[in-house]
């Protein structure tokens, strides 16, 4: 048995099997929100005031945990891998419109 309504449980199972990576980018942004709160707390220099977290959080809305962290923790690290791996995607267009693989192979 499970807490909800039947019709209830039908539609989130038809909902779920429609869109099956849904589930898994919550628990995706679960893992990243909980990885920040960690760092926040090892750099709070006292203990870290939750509230606090949670209202900043909230303010700063609905954006990528790569500006969060960078905002909260001045931490770019995440933003510089990204720059990386769209300069390995950009020399990788550019090798396939040469006509040359990306493996070497032809």
């Amino acid at each position: 048995r499970v807490p909800m309504e039947h019709e209830t449980a039908e539609e989130e199972a038809a909902f779920f099997a429609g869109a099956p990576g849904q589930g898994l980018s919550y628990a995706t942004g679960k893992l990243q929100l909980l990885h920040l709160l960690a760092d926040a707390r090892l750099a709070a220099t006292g203990e870290l005031d939750l509230r606090g977290f949670h209202d900043w959080l909230w303010k700063n809305g609905n954006v990528p945990f790569a500006l969060l962290r960078f905002e909260l923790l001045g931490d770019a690290s995440d933003l510089d891998r990204i720059d990386e791996l769209r300069a390995d995607e950009l020399r990788a267009d550019e090798l396939r419109a040469d006509g040359t693989s990306t493996d070497g192979a032809r």
